[in-house]
Order: C-alpha cells, then sequence, then structure tokens
C-alpha cells in the first residue's frame, strides 16, 4: 500500500514555502505567509511592524527639542498617533503641534510627520492583510487543481492508519489472528473485551470461552448482578465485530463464522420526547430485532422482560428465547428469570451457563468465570450489602425473603410448541387470601408486607370480614381501575377493617 500512495512532494514544498508553521485560525487577520515568499508582503510587514521602534524614537526626539521631559507618544484607535504634554508645559509646546483634544491633566497633539506616518502604518497594515489572503487564495488554487489526488492519498492514509493501529493494539495487548469462515460455527477460547481490559489493566481481566455450533445456537445465561454477564456478552460481540473488519481480536483462539448482522438488546432506558418508558423501548428494540434477524444474525439479549411485573417479564422473556431458538441466531440471552434454565431440557439447541461466585457467610465475590449449567437465585440482597444499603434494610429484606420462599409453591405448565412439553414454573407467591387473612386475623402464618407498627399482627380464626373482603377483591376489574381509583378502594377497605364492617356496597 505505501508504494501506490503518491507522497504529493511537489504540494508539500509549496505548502511549506508559502505558509508558516503555526498559521493563525483566520486567514484575513495576516500573520499567514511565510517571511522571504514575497518581497512586496516583507516590506509592508517591516513598515507595519517597526512602528513602535519609530514612535520610540520620535518620542526621544521630542523631547530633547522641546525640552518636556514629560512628553509621550501614543496611539488610540479613535485619533490615532498624537503626542500628550502635561498643563505645566503648555507654555512650552512649539508652533508646529496642532491641538487634537483637551484632558483633564494636559492636551493632546498632532503633527504633519505624526499624521504622515499614521496614514502610511494603517496603510501598510491593510494592504499587508489584503496580499497576505491573495497569497493564500493562490496557493489553495494551485492545490484544487490536484485535488482527486489529494483526495485519494487522504483516503489511502487513513487507510494505512487504521491497519496500524490494529496491528499497534494487537502486538501491545496480546490479541491473535482470528480463523474467518462461511459457517455459523464460533469459537472463543480465552475471550477478553478489549476496552474493559485495557481500563483495568494487563493480567487483570478474567477470560472466558464461548462456543455456537450445530449443537448450541441459544446461551442462556443468568448470575448476579455486577457479576459480569453483560461484559461477558458484550466481548462476543466486540471479537466477532473485530473479526469481521479485519482485526485481530483479543482472544487465545478465534473461529468466527461470519455474522451477517449483530443486534443488541442491552440496557434501559426511556424516550420521554416521544413518550416511551423504558419498557416500551425495550420491547420495541426486540420486536425490531425479531423481525429482521436471520439464522446468520448474532443476537445480544440482556434481561429481556425486565421492565413490567414478573409473570409478564418472565412470559415474554420465554417466548422471544422460543423464537430466537426457532429462528436458528446465535443467541447470547442473559436473564434473572431462574425458570427459563429449563428451556435446557425443551429445546433442542439451548444450553445454560452462568458467572461463577464464592460464596461464604451471606457474603459473595465475583469471580467472573463463565460455567456451564444455571442458578436458582440472583443474590439480590448480598449485592445491595456490597452497594452500601443500610444493615437494618438488609435484614428487613432477608426476613421479606424468608417468607417469601416460604409461601412459594410450583405449579406446571406446558409451554411450548410441542404437546408433551411439561415446564414447572416457580415463582414466589402470596395471594390475596393471604394478604387479607395476615391483615384481619386468619388461620394462615403469613408474612404481612407492612405492618402498623413494625411487628407482625397476630393472627386469630378467620372472619366474615376478610371472606367479603376477599370476594369483593375477586371480583375487581383491575384493568379497568385508574390508579387513583385503587387507592381510593383500598382505603375504604382499610378503614372496613378497622371497624370490622362486613357490608359492603
Amino acid at each position: 500500500m505505501g508504494q501506490q500512495i503518491d507522497p504529493l512532494t511537489s504540494v508539500e514544498s509549496d505548502i511549506r514555502a508559502v505558509l508558516v508553521d503555526a498559521p493563525p485560525l483566520s486567514v484575513r487577520d495576516g500573520g499567514v505567509i511565510r517571511s522571504g515568499y514575497s518581497a512586496e508582503i516583507d516590506e509592508l510587514r517591516q513598515v507595519a511592524g517597526s512602528g513602535k521602534e519609530w514612535l520610540t524614537f520620535i518620542e526621544q526626539r521630542e523631547r530633547d527639542r522641546t525640552g518636556i521631559r514629560s512628553l509621550k507618544v501614543g496611539f488610540t484607535r479613535v485619533f490615532g498617533y498624537y503626542i500628550e504634554v502635561s498643563r505645566a508645559q503648555l507654555d512650552n509646546v512649539p508652533a508646529d503641534y496642532i491641538r487634537k483634544q483637551t484632558l483633564a491633566n494636559g492636551e493632546r497633539f498632532i503633527t504633519p510627520e505624526l499624521k504622515k506616518y499614521e496614514e502610511t502604518i494603517i496603510g501598510a497594515e491593510e494592504k499587508l492583510k489584503q496580499l497576505e489572503y491573495q497569497a493564500f487564495v493562490e496557493l489553495r488554487g494551485r492545490i484544487v487543481q490536484v485535488l482527486t489526488t489529494l483526495q485519494k492519498t487522504a483516503h489511502q492514509v487513513a487507510e494505512l492508519d487504521v491497519w496500524l493501529s490494529m496491528a499497534h493494539i494487537a502486538v501491545e495487548r496480546g490479541y491473535v489472528r482470528p480463523e474467518v469462515h462461511e459457517g455459523t460455527t464460533l469459537l472463543i477460547e480465552g475471550g477478553r473485551h478489549p476496552v474493559v481490559e485495557a481500563s483495568v489493566g494487563p493480567g487483570v481481566f478474567v477470560p472466558n470461552d464461548t462456543r455456537f455450533d450445530e449443537k448450541q445456537s441459544l446461551l442462556l445465561i443468568t448470575g448476579p448482578n455486577m457479576a459480569g454477564k453483560s461484559t461477558y456478552m458484550r466481548q462476543v460481540a466486540l471479537i466477532v465485530l473485530m473479526a469481521q473488519i479485519g482485526s485481530f481480536v483479543p482472544a487465545n483462539r478465534a473461529i468466527i463464522g461470519l455474522a451477517d448482522r449483530i443486534f443488541t438488546r442491552v440496557g434501559a432506558s426511556d424516550d420521554l420526547a416521544s413518550g416511551q418508558s423504558t419498557f416500551m423501548v425495550e420491547m420495541t428494540e426486540v420486536a425490531h430485532i425479531l423481525h429482521h434477524a436471520t439464522e446468520r444474525s448474532l443476537l445480544i439479549l440482556d434481561e429481556v422482560g425486565r421492565g413490567t411485573s414478573t409473570y409478564d417479564g418472565m412470559a415474554i422473556a420465554w417466548s422471544v428465547a422460543e423464537a430466537v431458538h426457532r429462528m436458528g441466531a446465535r443467541a447470547l440471552f442473559a436473564t434473572h428469570y431462574h425458570e427459563l434454565v429449563q428451556l435446557e431440557s425443551t429445546l433442542e439447541r439451548a444450553a445454560c451457563y452462568n458467572v461463577a461466585i464464592r460464596e461464604s457467610d451471606d457474603t459473595i465475590v465475583f469471580l467472573h468465570q463463565i460455567r456451564p449449567g444455571g442458578v436458582d437465585k440472583s443474590y439480590g440482597i448480598q449485592v445491595a450489602r456490597l452497594a452500601g444499603l443500610p444493615s437494618s434494610v438488609i435484614r428487613r429484606a432477608h426476613e421479606i425473603l424468608s417468607t417469601l420462599e416460604q409461601g412459594k409453591k410450583s405449579t406446571a405448565s406446558t409451554i411450548g410448541d410441542a404437546p408433551s412439553a411439561e415446564i414447572a414454573l416457580t415463582e414466589p407467591v402470596v395471594s390475596p387470601m393471604m394478604l387479607m387473612e395476615s391483615a384481619v386475623g386468619g388461620e394462615v402464618d403469613q408474612l404481612a408486607l407492612f405492618y402498623p407498627n413494625g411487628e407482625p399482627v397476630k393472627k386469630s380464626g378467620k372472619t366474615a370480614v376478610s371472606e367479603r373482603l376477599v370476594n369483593q377483591l375477586t371480583r375487581l376489574d383491575i384493568n379497568r381501575m385508574t390508579p387513583l381509583e385503587a387507592l381510593t378502594w383500598i382505603a375504604k377497605a382499610q378503614k372496613k377493617i378497622k371497624q370490622g364492617d362486613g357490608s359492603w356496597d
């Protein structure tokens, strides 16, 4: 490539001969043309630049001629050059001085000689700017004549810069040359995130492997927050992208089957300008992926369905995972819905992986290693402790979690294309009856989520109030209630519970 680049030495020589090494931002303010290029410009520059020395000479000469030691020669944009004499020395002013301005402490004068020099200086400065700009325009015109060659050279240099940059980084950070092929198999051994690795320093980032082949195209990744799921998925996308642009990649070995597109659904953001919530933005992006991805695409899906209720979110995530599997695209699917790990037994090319941690005395240490298999908990409370939540909040969260887990029940559902696919869905359940009996007194020992005085309410026998309240609650159409109507109904129910009133309108 270096031999194909036209160095344009004539253009370089012309620019160096005409322009100064550090020209000003504006070419119309002068100071652009190099000394020695134009004799006329050099002469005008000498005249315009000798003003200070000439004024010093005039000032000393007039002091000697008049005997006024305080005499000064100055310049203003309004009056131009002037001779200033203090009031005490006005009697010594020569006859050829012409009064121009009266001040509180003296007067300012001009002379024909001073005025003529002023015209010379000002004229020289204006003409100098004009000549410098004209010389610049002439240079620009000569360069335009070879514009096509110049643009070609610029493009070649830019391309060379890209290759040199990638080569430099590859050598500096130990990247390897990927094997790119037209199949769909993707194998990465010891893959690393190029940006994160650079920020944490050499030898700190934990490398991980990735495999997509005919046996697994959908990788379901579980693990706690902050464990590195998003980093892992993004590094896979970046390695594929780098390989397909011709770069070496941050890995020990990489076999990359070409991808026609890389789709991502990561992060959480809303679009207030168009009135779209976080969940709506997420669903719009997922819809775009499902409509446009092919079996040759690479999909990065991070916690699909988290922006809505638990069951709705899990149902959407489950359905999206199935759709991606049917499509045959290579997909990394991170989720906190642990029920989705059951897809490994129902979907032929689904495989579960988790981000390893080390747990000890209710604390966790992130190992940042991707391992086969799913997990059944997210360690959210432990992560909250690491984030600095108050210990009282952590203790209370443990109490609530323990009670919710005791009340967890499993239901079997048939979900999937195959009629025989039976999948167990598990989720903490707190039924309306449990909550009402906890609030008004019942037979079930169930957690009251909001204690009036910070203590559990005492349980007693089931009352008629609770039965009527539950009956009324089950008849509500909550999908048609506004938040205000729901709060009004709850306030009304609370009042009746306190009064022991079993009647309902």
